[in-house]
């Protein structure tokens, strides 16, 4: 006979700020706004603003980085995401050598095959 499952305790709801109620992603969608709208239109302001949203976003993120209740989530997966992120860049690497060793060799029987042609 199968055990009942225990309830799970439910959290408290979260007070938000009103700031937090747009967060990081209301920013970035606002950057990505402004910078596209002032490199249409001014794009000299742009290259002189650009660099101070982007401290303005890193440090709003910076800011809001202490407050992030998953960092034991997050630090759990760090091993995961590099290993994969290796996995990634050592297939990248084998297509890339593979991919150039076959052109090299295609490519001198090409050009010999050409210069008999003509």
């Amino acid at each position: 006979m199968a055990r009942p499952k225990a309830e799970r305790p439910v959290p408290p709801p979260a007070c938000r700020r009103p700031l937090a109620v747009g967060g990081l992603g209301l920013a970035a969608a606002a950057y990505v706004g402004v910078d596209y709208l002032l490199s249409r239109t001014s794009p000299s302001l742009n290259g002189r603003l650009r660099p101070a949203i982007w401290a303005a976003l890193a440090l709003a993120t910076a800011a809001r980085a202490p407050f992030y209740r998953r960092w034991d989530a997050e630090i759990r997966a760090a091993p995961w995401f590099l290993a994969a992120m290796l996995l990634m860049f050592a297939a990248l690497l084998c297509e890339a050598i593979s991919v150039r060793f076959v052109s090299s060799v295609l490519g001198l029987r090409w050009h010999s095959y050409c210069s008999k042609l003509y």
